[in-house]
Parts: C-alpha cells; sequence; structure tokens
C-alpha cells in the first residue's frame, strides 16, 4: 500500500514536469507541421459543409453563430493560419514519407479484411513496410519483394517439356500465388499513397519527388506481372481464377457475417450459410495447384495485338 501511494503522489505528480524538463510533452516540429496541414484539411472540409448546411431548407431556423462557436470552427480557422514553428524541411520530409508509409501499411489490413489478399501476402507485405520505416522512410524500391517474383531456373529450362514443365509448375504453385498476391497488393497500395501526397507534402518538389518513386515501384511491379503473363498464361489464367473466386467467396462471407449482426437473418441459418463458404472454400484451396492449359484461340482473343485483325486474317 506504500508504494502504491508513494508512486500516485511522488511518480505521478512529478511526472508532467519530467516530461516537460525531457522536452516530450508535445510532437516533433517536423510532425507538428503535418498534423497542421492537415488539421487545415479538416477545417477546410467543415467549412465547406456548414456553407452546405446552411443553404439546407430543414436547419434554417439554426443559429449559426452558436454552431460555429460549439464546433469551434473559428478556433480552427485562426490556428491553421499559424504556421508550424521551426520546424526544419528535413524533418518535415521525413515525417511526410513516415505518414505515407503507415497509411500503405493500413491499406494492407484494408485488402485483406476486403480478402482481396491472403494472411501470407499481407504478412510480407507488412514486413516491407517496416523495413522501409527502419532509419530514414524509404518510398521507392523493396528489394525484399523481388524474392517472391523469380520464377526457378528449371521452368524456363523445361518449358518445353510439358510433362516435367506442367509438374514443376504445380509444385511451386503457393509461392506463384503468394507472388502474384504480393504483386497485386502492392500496385493497389502504391495508388493509395499517391492519393495522400499531395495533402501531406510539406513542399511541392518532394510531392513530385515521392510522386515518381510511386510511378517507378507500380512500373517494376507492372513489368513483372506482364512478363509473367506473356511467358506463362496458363499460370496467370488459374491465379486469376483462384483470386477471382477467393475474393469473392469472401465477400459472401462478410455480407453473411453483417446479415447476422444486424438480425437479417437468424444464428443457425447464418452458420449453415458460412459452413456453404468454408466447403467451397476447402474446394478452391484442392484445386489451386491444378493448372490446364488454356483455350489457345481464347488467348490469342485476349491479346491486345489481335484487336482490328479480321476473321479471315484470324483462321
Amino acid at each position: 500500500a506504500g508504494l502504491v501511494v508513494l508512486t500516485i503522489l511522488i511518480n505521478g505528480s512529478t511526472m508532467g514536469a519530467l516530461l516537460a524538463w525531457l522536452d516530450l510533452d508535445h510532437l516533433p516540429p517536423g510532425k507538428r507541421a503535418t498534423v497542421e496541414r492537415t488539421r487545415h484539411q479538416v477545417t477546410r472540409e467543415l467549412g465547406e459543409l456548414l456553407s452546405r448546411l446552411e443553404s439546407s431548407e430543414f436547419l434554417q431556423s439554426a443559429d449559426w453563430h452558436q454552431v460555429r462557436a460549439l464546433v469551434k470552427l473559428s478556433e480552427q480557422t485562426a490556428a491553421d493560419e499559424v504556421t508550424a514553428e521551426a520546424a526544419s524541411e528535413q524533418s518535415q520530409v521525413t515525417d511526410f514519407r513516415r505518414r505515407l508509409l503507415e497509411a500503405e501499411r493500413r491499406h494492407y489490413w484494408t485488402q485483406f479484411e476486403q480478402g482481396m489478399i491472403g494472411r501470407t501476402a499481407t504478412q510480407h507485405l507488412l514486413e516491407t513496410v517496416e523495413h522501409a520505416l527502419d532509419g530514414e522512410p524509404r518510398i521507392d524500391h523493396r528489394a525484399q519483394l523481388e524474392r517472391f517474383w523469380r520464377m526457378p531456373r528449371m521452368v524456363k529450362y523445361l518449358k518445353n517439356y510439358p510433362f516435367f514443365n506442367q509438374r514443376l509448375i504445380s509444385h511451386n504453385f503457393a509461392r506463384l500465388v503468394l507472388g502474384y498476391d504480393i504483386a497485386r497488393g502492392f500496385i493497389k497500395a502504391q495508388d493509395e499513397v499517391a492519393e495522400h501526397i499531395d495533402e501531406l507534402a510539406p513542399t511541392e518538389q518532394e510531392a513530385e519527388s515521392v510522386r515518381r518513386e510511386v510511378l517507378l515501384n507500380k512500373q517494376e511491379t507492372l513489368e513483372y506481372v506482364e512478363q509473367f503473363r506473356l511467358t506463362f498464361p496458363e499460370i496467370i489464367c488459374a491465379l486469376e481464377t483462384s483470386a477471382a473466386s477467393r475474393i469473392l467467396l469472401n465477400h459472401e462471407r462478410r455480407v453473411i457475417q453483417q446479415l447476422l449482426n444486424s438480425a437479417v437473418l437468424d444464428k443457425s441459418e447464418a452458420e449453415r450459410m458460412l459452413a456453404d463458404v468454408e466447403s467451397r472454400m476447402a474446394t478452391l484451396q484442392k484445386l489451386a495447384g491444378q493448372i490446364s492449359q488454356p483455350d489457345s484461340a481464347r488467348l490469342i482473343g485476349d491479346s491486345d495485338w489481335e484487336n482490328g485483325v479480321k476473321d479471315a486474317h484470324r483462321k
């Protein structure tokens, strides 16, 4: 009891002063500058919404001066006009890149929850973000991902021997699915990062620099996907079929769960429907390694160079 009392009275009462003495009672200048820019974005959107509300026929009797006072909109506007104090350009750039990487990390979780990428792909993508955040944050070139995009050499050597090649591909199918999942999730995350650049960038030059890095990330990944598509169309067909089926099944499971939570479905009925989804998911997992040679006519029809070719020449 004595230790608890002394901890509360001495440690508790002096902690604030200690943090202030160590200069830990406020955000770093770079992060503070980013927060101010974000707050300005929020204030601007609140102002736009307020203008629309003032013209609403259902809110004509509202006391808008009191509304502004209650939401402290005038105070926020005044605070936004004050520039962030003494934040060096480098610290602002560092915090800007960290926030973009944190947004990328959140988007991987969103993709996983929506069934867009698998659990293992999500884990590897999150690891690359942690590596990028370690030390000076980096947006460009994720070397950790390249190992997932290398085809086994034996696949290339055995390409002209379908019997052995098909078995080797089937054996490596899980790794190929993982690499494709990672590539697809990474590209979508780069699109998400690009949407936050303008609102968070400390300078136009830094915004343009990061935009180029994001574009380079997408180009490198898309080159891998396109080369993979041209070299092994049967694998891509199986991968995309599996991915599309998984996305739909995950979405079905999520809709059923939402209907259960909203009491539209009974628990017993929802459980039967979820069990059916899990059964189809298990079937999909068993069929994942089976690769069938796609129809050659369909492959030719899906090619870009085939557009505009006459039927006679196509035959």
